[in-house]
C-alpha cells in the first residue's frame, strides 16, 4: 500500500494546470431543460 500512496502522491504533484485554452464552462447559462428535449 505505501508504494500505491508514493504512486498516487506523485502522478498527482506532477499534474499542471492548462494555462491557455478555453474559458471554464458557466454550468448556471445552460438550460438543461431545451437540452433534454433536443435531444430526446
Amino acid at each position: 500500500m505505501g508504494g500505491i500512496d508514493m504512486l498516487l502522491d506523485d502522478s498527482i504533484t506532477r499534474t499542471t494546470m492548462r494555462e491557455k485554452g478555453p474559458p471554464p464552462l458557466d454550468w448556471s447559462k445552460i438550460n438543461f431543460k431545451a437540452l433534454d428535449k433536443r435531444f430526446k
